[in-house]
């Protein structure tokens, strides 16, 4: 029995992964910006201000 159910789950499996959904779209260009401190920063998608 378990013989039959496994192409069953495997088919089931398969299904279950769609790729219907639309990729978030990634940033052309990413800037270090300020993290809080002059020390730790972080990637942002827009160029912060200077200082």
């Amino acid at each position: 029995m378990t013989r039959s159910l496994a192409p069953l789950i495997t088919l089931l499996g398969i299904a279950a992964c769609s790729d219907d959904t639309v990729a978030p779209h990634n940033p052309d260009k990413l800037w270090l910006g300020l993290d809080g401190s002059e020390v730790q920063v972080k990637l942002v998608p827009a160029e912060p201000d200077p200082f």
